[in-house]
């Protein structure tokens, strides 16, 4: 008698992937995107959710805001792309900007942002 087993497919994991934003100009938008390279050639935008949003006045009177946010991604090929409307370096003086993390692991970081 023969047995017939399926063969079991590897289950594909998810990368917390998080993107960290902080910003210091309050007239600056810091836009940003990211796509996964697909099937085909064709791009799929990721879209995430905002996790968490603090505000708060500095002892030199500027309103400082800090943004996470959060998804789940496939492993895959990405690319992220960021726009400083103000073309300030990504805050007052090039003092503010973006990391990366994937699993607690940084991917990528503005020059400026510590």
């Amino acid at each position: 008698q023969a047995s017939s087993e399926s063969a079991a497919k590897p289950s594909v994991s998810c990368i917390h992937l998080e993107v960290h934003m902080k910003s210091k100009d309050q007239n600056d938008v810091n836009e940003w995107s990211l796509e996964r390279k697909g099937k085909g050639g064709n791009t799929i935008p990721i879209t995430f959710s905002k996790e968490k949003e603090t505000s708060f006045t500095t002892e030199t009177g500027l309103q400082e805001t800090d943004q996470t946010y959060k998804h789940c991604v496939q492993p895959g090929l990405y690319t992220f792309a960021i726009s400083d409307s103000s073309e300030n370096r990504l805050g007052t003086d090039g003092n503010d900007g973006y990391y990366i993390t994937a699993n607690g692991v940084l991917l990528g970081v503005s020059s400026f942002f510590f």
